[in-house]
């Protein structure tokens, strides 16, 4: 991959900018710091060890020219002066081997010191000696003895304005002065010129007067400050009688090479060199460290979008590896979880069965596939009385029951049904490919198996259930139509008997759309005030004295007139509207209690229905104490009428709270006795004082053994409890004649009147005779 890609694609994150960034100032600082410490130390260590060279070669180089001062006086002591004879020739420089390269030319004098012989008679080498300094050291040489003849060679300087300074050689004879020399430049400073060209050499004498400026090269490139800088001191006292020369060599600072390049160049492609390989190193660790961090970045969105299932493809064996170990097990565990609250939300916790949202999607799948959604069917199941249960043996038992309904339910259909809980005690079958016929055979099955004896730790219980069907497409497309003829349907078992089934048909849709309708008409004419209270008399069968009355609800319907309770209270009950039906009852008939106690009507006391809803809602006794100190009618004036569906629930609490209110003084009367679920040991525990014999037993009487039979005994069991006993539905003098001879305390029925206004019940007279013809007050009836 080219770098520029590689860079382009690992650095087009802001983590990796900053991470490159960091690595390579990282690098790039202990690099350079390195590079500058390691090109300091080299080449102060080149420095010093080219000085300590330079030094040498100073040294070396002033001792080569002593050598050969010291072959120059060895040359001119060695002159013979035998030789003087021929000095006079031209070349008389050539009287020893090396003579001439030593020398320039050579002066011999006289004992008073004039120039005898010169190899240059136009130069006098005698008077330049004369001239010459002899310098600061005035000492003399350490002379050597030659048998009688003391021998001592001296050196001088001799200047001269504008020309190089000679150095001059002179040796005396046992203190005459003989021979004076000119040594030869060329041949005396051959040492410093073969020491090196790039260095330039000053020779000074003791004075400081400069004998020789020879090199430069290099060093005449460099400032005088820059250069290097070494010197020797040449001793010639004890020689030559003269002072120390100076050697002075000035040279450029060294550049310190490899293989012929600057280390410098050396050190910055290594620097270069190691800072590409950190930045590819930096590049394919950023990759390395990276790409994981973006895949569990991307595993992250991913994640967060929903997509449990994802997973990351690391194996590694460092931290990363196990961060996406981690990962992996974290997104499986969210799975996990996630699968278990789908589970949860489309299933049902108590019985494991789907719930409403799992049958909704299920339905909703079948109706939408191609061509199964024309043979689905709906079998809507509710238990019958399942409230009792969880009223008369605790929620428990509740439990255990919609767990066993669940259990039979799921055996007893087939393979490819569906079975879910739609809340409460209501189950729904769900059918593909279903007609009809197979519906009901399922639904016979279920009922079979759900009717099945319960087995409770307390005992059996049987149960029963309805089941209503619908069907697609003839009584719909759409899992709501389905939903809603099924439940129709289930309302028309219901109300038929219950423990049947039955098939959804358009009548029961009218009936539905006529039972939604009446709710909503019931709750307007609550608002409406559209209720009344109509009262029939109850009065004692010996005189016919009104003794009380009971109160009976009708609707002032504004299209239908007035209407009885059986055309409209089931459906109060049923749509959850009888509670405050019930409420309004009770401040109505109370608010007429003391109307007519202010006119001087003073019944006995006046009966109010009360419904097992109100009961069960707790709030009674509360109500019946705020009505009664509302309207301040004493609790002696109001009686309430109970039915025996009270024993079928929470037959304690409802007990309870009838016994609350029979201590305050108000009566409570038992209605429809022998209807029921009553029996003597359920009877004598009831917290009353009245029993009202339903007219169930009174319409047969005179005619049918049985029902004197039913009649009396009812009548007897009333006396041996000690209650109050009302018959009701007299509506023939032999019917107000037997239950008055059987000891009934009072008789209610239309034999003595219809239920009135509270305007006609106050005109009715005090006593209703019996053997009267009732037309006589019947005209006050609406």
């Amino acid at each position: 991959m080219p770098l520029r890609t590689l860079l382009a694609r690992q650095l087009g994150r802001r983590l990796a900018h900053r991470l490159f960034a960091l690595f390579l100032l990282a690098a790039v600082v202990p690099l350079a710091l390195s590079d500058w410490l390691s090109s300091t130390a080299i080449t102060e260590v080149a420095r010093e060890l080219d000085a300590r060279a330079r030094l040498d070669t100073t040294e070396r180089t002033s001792r080569q020219v002593f050598d050969r001062l010291l072959a120059g006086k060895t040359l001119l002591t060695a002159v013979p002066v035998t030789a003087l004879g021929a000095a006079r020739a031209p070349d008389g420089l050539t009287w020893l081997p090396g003579l001439h390269r030593v020398f320039v030319r050579l002066s011999w004098m006289d004992e008073r010191g004039d120039t005898r012989w010169s190899s240059d008679p136009d130069f006098d080498l005698g008077h330049a000696w004369q001239l010459a300094q002899a310098g600061p050291y005035n000492r003399a040489p350490i002379p050597e003895q030659r048998g009688d003849d003391r021998i001592e060679v001296r050196l001088r300087v001799a200047e001269a304005a504008g020309q190089t300074p000679r150095v001059l050689m002179a040796v005396s004879h046992s203190g005459v002065l003989r021979w004076v020399g000119e040594l030869h430049a060329a041949h005396l400073w051959a040492p410093v010129v073969d020491a090196g060209e790039d260095g330039l050499w000053h020779v000074r004498d003791a004075r400081g007067v400069l004998l020789a400026r020879l090199g430069g090269g290099d060093a005449l490139d460099q400032p005088d400050a820059e250069r290097l800088h070494t010197r020797s001191r040449l001793y010639l006292g004890a020689e030559f009688g003269a002072g120390d020369w100076v050697f002075e060599q000035d040279s450029p600072r060294p550049e310190v090479r490899w293989m012929g390049r600057p280390l410098g160049m050396w050190l910055a492609l290594v620097a270069v060199a190691t800072l590409l390989a950190i930045a590819l190193l930096s590049l394919w660790q950023l990759r390395r460290t990276l790409q994981p961090l973006a895949e569990l970045t991307e595993g992250a969105r991913r994640l967060a979008d929903g997509a449990t299932r994802t997973r990351v493809a690391i194996s590694r064996d460092d931290e990363i590896g196990t961060l996406a170990q981690a990962f992996n097990h974290m997104a499986g565990r969210i799975e996990d979880r996630e699968q278990q609250l789908v589970h949860r939300a489309v299933h049902d916790s108590l019985t494991g069965l789907a719930n409403r949202d799992g049958l909704h999607d299920r339905l909703d799948a079948l109706l939408s596939a191609p061509g199964v959604a024309a043979r689905v069917a709906v079998l809507f199941l509710d238990l019958d009385h399942f409230k009792d249960v969880n009223d008369s043996r605790g929620h428990a038992a509740g439990d255990t029951v919609l767990r066993l309904v669940a259990q039979r339910l799921t055996d007893a259909v087939p393979v490819d049904a569906f079975v879910a809980r739609q809340g409460g005690d209501e189950f729904v079958i769900v059918l593909p490919e279903a007609t009809e016929h197979t519906a009901c055979a399922v639904a016979d099955t279920a009922l079979a198996a759900v009717t099945q004896p319960c087995a409770l730790p307390d005992g059996e219980h049987l149960l029963g259930a309805s089941v209503g069907i619908a069907l697609s497409p003839q009584h719909g497309l759409t899992r709501e139509e389905l939903l809603r003829c099924a439940d129709i349907a289930l309302y028309a078992a219901k109300t038929g008997g219950r423990g049947q089934h039955k098939v959804f048909h358009r009548l029961l849709d009218i009936a539905a759309r006529e039972r939604v309708l009446l709710l909503a008409q019931l709750r307007q004419a609550l608002v409406r005030n559209e209720f009344l209270l109509h009262y029939q008399p109850r009065v004692r069968p010996v005189d016919g004295a009104i003794d009380s009355a009971e109160a009976l609800i009708r609707w002032q319907h504004p299209e239908h007139g007035l209407l009885n309770p059986g055309a409209f209270i089931e459906a109060a009950e049923a749509g959850g509207l009888i509670d405050e039906i019930g409420l309004w009852v009770l401040d109505a008939a109370c608010a007429q209690i003391a109307a007519w106690r202010r006119q001087g009507l003073a019944l006995g006391r006046v009966s109010v229905n009360v419904s097992p809803r109100q009961l069960a809602s707790g709030e009674l006794v509360a109500q019946v104490r705020d009505t009664l100190a509302r309207h301040q009618v004493p609790p002696q004036a109001l009686e309430l009428e109970v039915t025996e569906s009270l024993l079928v629930g929470d037959a304690r609490a409802a007990c309870a709270q009838l016994g609350e209110l029979r201590s305050w003084g108000v009566t409570v009367a038992l209605d429809d006795f022998g209807t029921g679920y009553s029996s003597m040991a359920t009877l004598r525990q009831l917290p009353i004082d009245v029993m009202k014999i339903d007219r169930a037993f009174v319409t047969d009487l005179g005619h049918d053994p049985g029902a004197m039979a039913i009649a009396s005994a009812i009548v007897a069991m009333a006396r041996s409890l000690r209650l109050h006993l009302v018959a009701e539905g007299i509506e023939t003098p032999a019917q107000a004649a037997i239950l008055r001879d059987m000891g009934c305390d009072e008789l209610q029925g239309f034999f003595y009147s219809r239920p009135l206004p509270p305007e006609a019940f106050h005109l009715l007279p005090r006593h209703l005779v019996p053997e009267a013809s009732p037309s006589q007050w019947a005209g006050l009836a609406p």
